[in-house]
């Protein structure tokens, strides 16, 4: 699978991400916070579940000769769009399996009944933004 910043889900694997949250802006990482989070959208997270859940990936680099093995574990929760659901705020990982260092992924989902308008998004954790400007957290 590709993964790319620009296009959009296809069969061949391209997919939009985004890094979100601390790391977005390399600020110090909050020690209970020690991951890479990547954020997709809510289409996207459904692509990913429905023709790559529990796939594993080899990726071989020059640092990494022998390469090492990704697998994609889908939550099977992720469908449920509701806040309130606290067990489940992490849609996907993509996870190491030699070192069990994972990553984060968490969908992006459109907010029609939100007082803010049209245009605004959030994921289960609570995040929010308007579509087109950097995601924050909402208290």
């Amino acid at each position: 699978m590709v993964v790319e910043q620009t296009g959009k889900p296809t069969i061949s694997g391209r997919t939009t991400y985004t890094i979100v949250h601390c790391q977005l802006t390399m600020v110090q990482i909050m020690p209970w916070d020690s991951d890479i989070d990547v954020q997709v959208t809510e289409p996207t997270m459904f692509f990913l579940a429905k023709y790559y859940n529990m796939s594993t990936f080899h990726y071989e680099s020059p640092r990494i000769p022998d390469g090492r093995d990704y697998m994609l574990e889908v939550n099977p929760n992720f469908s449920n769009r509701s806040r309130e659901d606290t067990d489940n705020v992490i849609d996907a990982r993509w996870i190491d399996t030699t070192s069990g260092l994972f990553i984060d992924i968490t969908a992006a989902r459109y907010d029609l009944d939100h007082p803010g308008g049209e245009g605004m998004m959030y994921c289960k954790d609570r995040h929010e933004f308007r579509v087109g400007t950097q995601p924050v957290k909402v208290e």
